[in-house]
């Protein structure tokens, strides 16, 4: 095990089994959100085995900007549609937890480059765009949730909309992981989504997923099961504070209530150096941050009823992060409560929450691996909304 990985495994150890683990947490610190310069020195991969796009490119390239409105913020981004001009189908990428660029970069790896460049290389147009506060676009990612980022989607949309080399009929949203869950609320209520692609996306309550991550984790760590039995149950109350108290000063007062007797239960060599009101604020930080808590919140069978357009929904079945079966499940189930019967359900055997062809298929192997991509999902990402546009 070289140096980052063991390092990347200790980040994970701290925070994976603490009261404030959740997915955004342990990917910021597995994609190397704080830690990039390990990732960089330690994950060397030869520049020709790397699925990166090159030029020349056969498809039009342009960057634009465009305006939210409801937040007042502009929002930049790249779009690619086929050669030659003409109107063309289009999809909107939503990017995962924390801040991210327009291409999803990680180390090594853009995968909504990598999405963009095959899809408009098979006839469909790609709008990728940096989440606010993030390379060109403005605003304060900080101070946003997911339903803030689902008005961001809508300003994309009514950017496509006035296009002229757009088919406004067959605009549709691929989102990631939690983007996922900003695809969800965009096309339960806005009109006109003409199609949704969900990528390693959600089917089951936010808190339910962070409990069975820090389940997997503790696995992963090898943590004897009375132990991590004891912090999940401990780390179940506190969310059902979060979750559960929607007073905003109720919900703080009991949260630190809750996380000072936690910090009171630890061993002194848990506790380290850090004092109980360091403890306390560190977390409560990180938790209630807006996007963290409307993640933590997030229930997608209140959307997914009323979502009616084409749905694909994929996932890796060695996904670590979120369980494929049991959300594909959920997903299949709670759009077929709304009727929705247009449905496509694949679990791709092999591959991780990136998507990608792995080994170990642990986080803290994404960085090491050659493939942002495995082809096949490139391959049934254009085949089905070719069929889908077309039908």
């Amino acid at each position: 095990m070289n140096f980052f990985v063991r390092f990347v495994s200790r980040c994970i150890r701290r925070v994976a089994l603490s009261p404030a683990a959740h997915t955004g947490i342990i990917y910021w610190i597995i994609t190397g959100l704080g830690c990039c310069a390990w990732a960089m020195a330690a994950a060397q991969i030869p520049a020709a085995a790397l699925q990166q796009p090159k030029p020349p490119f056969a498809y039009a390239v342009e960057e634009v900007r465009f305006r939210n409105a409801t937040a007042q913020i502009r929002l930049a981004g790249t779009f690619t549609r086929p050669r030659p001009d003409g109107r063309y189908p289009a999809v909107i990428t939503i990017t995962g937890s924390g801040p991210q660029d327009r291409n999803e970069s990680r180390p090594h790896h853009k995968p909504f480059w990598v999405i963009a460049d095959y899809l408009s290389n098979h006839g469909i147009a790609v709008l990728r765009f940096d989440d606010r506060g993030v390379g060109g676009s403005t605003g304060k990612y900080d101070k946003a949730d997911i339903f803030d980022f689902a008005t961001d989607v809508q300003a994309a949309i009514q950017y496509l909309r006035s296009r002229p080399d757009v088919d406004t009929t067959a605009i549709g949203l691929l989102g990631h992981s939690e983007g996922a869950e900003v695809a969800q609320i965009v096309a339960a209520s806005y009109p006109g989504v003409a199609f949704v692609i969900s990528a390693s996306g959600p089917g089951l309550k936010g808190a339910d997923i962070s409990l069975s991550q820090q389940g997997v984790l503790a696995g992963m760590m090898e943590m004897d099961s009375a132990s991590a039995t004891r912090e999940i149950r401990s780390n179940a109350a506190f969310f059902d504070i979060l979750v559960k108290e929607r007073n905003k000063d109720t919900m703080l007062a009991k949260a630190a209530a809750f996380l000072s007797a936690k910090y009171q239960s630890l061993q002194p060599e848990e506790r380290g150096h850090e004092s109980e009101a360091k403890y306390v604020r560190s977390l409560l930080k990180v938790q209630t941050k807006p996007e963290a808590l409307s993640v933590l919140r997030f229930d997608p069978q209140l959307y997914l009823p009323h979502i009616h357009c084409p749905f694909l929904a994929i996932s890796g079945s060695k996904d670590l992060q979120l369980d494929a079966s049991a959300n594909l499940k959920a997903i299949a189930e709670g759009l077929a409560t709304g009727g929705n019967r247009n449905v496509t359900i694949k679990a791709f055997e092999g591959l991780n929450h990136l998507l990608q062809e792995c080994n170990t298929c642990k986080p803290e192997e994404y960085i090491t691996l050659p493939q942002t991509i495995a082809p096949p999902v490139l391959a049934l990402l254009a085949n089905w909304i070719q069929e889908v546009v077309n039908h």
